[in-house]
């Protein structure tokens, strides 16, 4: 029943009718159901006027990822690797990004391949980075997100040139990924030696 709900409140969501959508959304949150209050941090996240409430975001969000639910976990992190809407808090954004990832999240390992390469200096770890994208890319192929598998192996190829250890690695996801051109031919292989 409350999967129902939440889809019905997820429709009015998407439809910006945020006031339908919140008298839907909020029995589920309040009665401690993960989705719904990551729903409803949705909605005062992302709401325009009168609804949009950071404060009451962070709380849903917050709320949702004690519970253990990986996307409130991903947006967390996401939130104090950039300030938004809380203090910026690398540690914390990794720390978040990694729970989610280890509760299956292709997301936030994406986002930790992209923070420990890119990340300040006293983050920023390549063999990280590697293990982070390489795990996403997985997770993205079992999902069925080839786009987003494909971004993952492009990273790894890019990491080839200075590290020829992930060559491996690139070769496993190409292989799970199974990029082919219009001629059937295995494509994304030709330049890496």
């Amino acid at each position: 029943a409350d999967w129902v709900r939440l889809q019905e409140g997820r429709k009015f969501l998407e439809n910006r009718q945020y006031q339908q959508a919140e008298k839907i959304l909020r029995p589920l949150a309040e009665s401690g159901y993960p989705r719904g209050q990551f729903a409803l941090g949705q909605l005062y996240a992302g709401a325009t006027g009168i609804n949009r409430n950071e404060k009451e975001a962070i709380h849903w969000f917050e709320a949702a990822a004690e519970r253990g639910l990986p996307e409130a976990l991903h947006e967390l992190g996401t939130r104090y690797y950039h300030g938004m809407g809380v203090g910026k808090d690398i540690n914390r954004a990794i720390a978040l990004h990694e729970q989610a990832a280890l509760k299956g999240s292709a997301d936030a390992a994406g986002t930790l391949g992209h923070i420990y390469e890119n990340g300040p200096k006293l983050v920023a770890d390549r063999e990280k980075a590697v293990g982070w994208y390489y795990k996403a890319g997985v997770a993205y192929h079992k999902a069925g997100r080839l786009d987003d598998a494909r971004a993952m192996l492009k990273a790894l190829k890019s990491a080839t040139i200075k590290y020829p250890t992930v060559l491996q690695l690139v070769t496993e996801l190409e292989k799970l990924v199974e990029i082919r051109d219009g001629a059937g031919r295995q494509a994304g292989t030709q330049g890496i030696s």
